[in-house]
Formats: structure tokens, sequence, C-alpha cells
């Protein structure tokens, strides 16, 4: 039996029971990509004692289409990771495919859901869900605030505008500025949903709402420790303390902790991790003597993490001989991928890969639940800085070293 006619034979199992499971109390995921024909997708939910992500369903991508079916005990947001085939045109006009990975989000209830999206533009502004009523009041919130809705068109109509320009052959440091204003634009956006999500927080009548926002969007930065753990008691006692949303809000509590410990300010907290030559390697190794030092968080199968390298490589090129270094951690579960990926980047700075320790987990250490990520750390050992990509980077280090 070939593979191919494997797959199709699976995908027809899970379609049986998919029909099934629609017809009891489960959810079914009907789903269609439009620019990729095969491949998979998985449905992940995840877990607030690890904080990986566990899988609920998986499903083929055949012609185009998947279905996902299970059962949740509550609404919950979970995540759609896939991993299709693609095509595109090279330099000289061959057409050639790759696999790429891409994520999105969704609130999953026991219903009937329709997915379409493209999915080299997977998010918020490129798909479309249907049957879910807690997505729609959780991540369309902006349908029902006229001011909010029109900070998020802005910012979608100017990262639509850069992208176009881009394939029609704008210059790379005309399209950054068009980068830069558009995550500005989003950056407006964020703040003022983040206002709403406060008010829905401490006004609001839906128990469930309350604990899917902390699930979507964490702690906002202006609801006290003291406020979520009323909001996670009341959550418990009416859904039980083992409630998956219950556990969940305690974890954001913990993690809140950590963070704040790891904030700009604060002092960097020493990790260690493993270098190519299997050798354990420590950060404070590189920290001190004058040196401003980039912890950098990224994998092997991070797209926007490896889009990120060559600005890291035009900086360290400039700024290392007058202090700049970069340590990297890989938190990659498989060696070899790390190793391939290694070798293809050429790294001239320390890189490493986290240690299959939980009491040595660089990951846990640094409260990083989403890469790219990054700390910069200044030579008295004190935290300078964090999450600076592209230009934000290179302005830092002019500042600091020029």
């Amino acid at each position: 039996m070939t593979m191919k006619k494997s797959i199709y034979i699976l995908f027809a199992l899970l379609l049986s029971v998919g029909a099934v499971l629609a017809q009891g109390e489960g959810f079914n995921i009907k789903g269609k990509i439009f620019d990729s024909k095969e491949g998979s997708v998985i449905l992940l939910q995840r877990n607030p004692e690890t904080w990986k992500a566990d899988t609920v369903a998986w499903s083929p991508v055949v012609d185009g289409k998947f279905e996902l079916a299970g059962k949740m005990d509550q609404p919950t947001v979970c995540f759609l990771r896939f991993v299709v085939k693609v095509y595109y045109n090279d330099t000289t006009g061959v057409q050639k495919s790759v696999f790429i990975a891409t994520t999105d989000v969704v609130v999953v209830e026991n219903t009937d859901i329709i997915y379409e999206s493209y999915v080299r533009g997977t998010g918020l502004a490129s798909h479309i869900i249907v049957g879910s009523d807690y997505n729609d009041k959780t991540y369309q919130m902006d349908r029902a605030y006229p001011e909010l809705h029109k900070l998020k068109q802005k910012y979608i109509a100017i990262n639509d505008y850069a992208l176009l320009q881009k394939q029609e052959g704008l210059p790379q440091d005309e399209v950054n500025v068009l980068a830069i204003t558009g995550r500005a634009a989003y950056g407006a956006f964020v703040n003022e949903r983040q206002n709403y999500v406060i008010d829905e927080l401490n006004n609001g009548d839906d128990l469930m709402l309350k604990a899917l926002m902390l699930n979507a969007f964490g702690i906002p930065n202006n609801f006290t420790s003291e406020e979520t753990k009323k909001l996670q008691q009341e959550i418990a006692g009416k859904y039980g303390a083992d409630n998956y949303h219950a556990r969940y809000i305690s974890a954001l509590l913990e993690r809140r902790k950590i963070n704040t410990q790891i904030s700009v300010g604060n002092q960097y907290k020493d990790v260690a991790s493993k270098n190519m030559n299997n050798e354990m390697v420590k950060l404070s190794s590189a920290v001190g003597s004058d040196k401003y030092v980039l912890l950098e968080f990224w994998a092997s199968w991070c797209g926007p993490c490896r889009k990120e390298i060559p600005n890291m490589k035009r900086d360290y090129a400039e700024f290392h001989e007058k202090g700049f270094e970069i340590y990297s951690i890989s938190i990659d579960k498989s060696e070899s991928a790390w190793r391939k990926a290694s070798d293809a980047e050429n790294f001239p700075w320390q890189n490493s890969i986290k240690l299959n320790d939980p009491t040595q987990d660089a990951q846990k250490t640094y409260n990083v639940s989403a890469i790219p990520a990054n700390f910069l750390i200044g030579p008295d050992g004190k935290i300078v800085g964090r999450n600076l990509r592209g230009d934000m980077l290179t302005k830092k280090l002019e500042d600091l070293l020029n």
C-alpha cells in the first residue's frame, strides 16, 4: 500500500469519527486552506502545568481541506498548527515547492465550526471562523466597539499595503519603514484592546468569557494580581478547582511573578545550555567585561526566528568589536534539527540548545512561551531591553555603544 493511499484511508476514518462526534456533544472543525493542497494540521491546547502544547486532534490536509473532531470539557483557546506545502516561483521563474509551518488561534467549543484561511497569511486579518460564539466574543470583540475596530483595520491596511509594495519591488529599506509604521499601529490596537479586556473583566457578567479573555491575552498590565486571584477563585468556585481555566489562571499568576523578576532593570538569571561541541556552557561566561549580551531564544522550525537572523548578523558584524555579544539558546526538542539549522545558519556567536533537564530549563527561567524572544543584558548584569527586533535592536545598540 502506498503512503499516499494510506493517508487517504486515514483521512476517511477521521471524517467518520468527526461525523459521529458532531452528532454527539463534541466539536467538529471543517477547514479549507486556499493556498495549499497538502500537509497536516494539529489542534493544540496549552497545558497549564507544563506550559507546553498538548495535542487535541490531528488531520491531514487533502486537496486543501481538513477536518478535526473531538470533545472539550469547556470552551478553550486552542492553536491550529499547520505544516503544509506551498508553491512559489524562483528568480528564474521555475515553480518550486516548500513545506512551511504556521500557527493560528481559535476558541474551540463543542459545536460545528467552519475555518477558512490563506496559510501564508494566517492570523486575524486573513481567516474566517464561523460557529464558535466565544471565538467571536474573544477575538472579534472589535466588532462591538467602533473605535477599536478602526484601529484594527488601520494596522491591517498598513500591513497589506507594505506586502503589496514589497511584491511590486519597493526597496527593502522603504518596506522596513512601512513595517515599523504597521507595528506601531498594531501596538495602538493592542493597547486599546487591553482597555476593553479590563472593562470586561471588571464589569462583564459572563464568567466563561472572562476566563477566555485571560486565556487568550494573558493578565492585562493594569489588572492586579489580587484582582486576578479573586477572579480565579470565582471560576474555581463555579467550575471546580481542577477546572482547566482555574489552573490556567494560576499558571498565569506564577508566570507573572517570574516575569516581574526578569523585567527591564532587574538582574539577569544565569542559565546553562549545551553548545555544538556537546559542552555545557553558562550565560554568565558571556556577561560582563564591558559587554552587552543578547540572550536570544529561537528554534529551527520558527520562521520569524530564522528571518531575524540576517538582522542579528548585521548588528553582530557592526557592534561586536564595540562590545556586543550574542548567546542563543534553541528550544528545539530535536537536537538533530537544531544542528542542521545551525549548520545552515553558520552562527558567528555562541549557539546552544536548552538542556533536557526540568531543573535547568532556561526557557522556563526566562518565562519564554513564544519565540523569537530576547533579553539584552548590560555589563552590570541588569536587563536593559526585551524583545528587540530588527531596527529596534540596531537603534538600541547605537545608543549604548556609539
